[in-house]
């Protein structure tokens, strides 16, 4: 098994190679942030489908308090 750190061996490079026109892609992550999607922008544009899934809690229900509230 290959160990991709994103340092050395980066998971959008093997991604690129990968990810063809038509091409169905699930990811099952805690993030995918913007700098990732625009790094695989080319390819994420031309696929047919794309599923993800959140591993982590995407929402957190908290009550913000008036100074957090003023900020927005």
């Amino acid at each position: 098994m290959k160990q991709i750190d994103n340092v050395n061996s980066r998971l959008a490079d093997d991604l690129r190679k990968e990810i063809k026109t038509g091409s169905k892609l699930s990811i099952a992550a805690a993030t995918f942030s913007i700098y990732a999607f625009n790094a695989l922008r080319k390819e994420l544009n031309n696929i047919s489908e794309l599923r993800f899934l959140f591993t982590s809690p995407t929402f957190v229900s908290e009550k913000l308090t008036k100074e957090s509230r003023e900020f927005y």
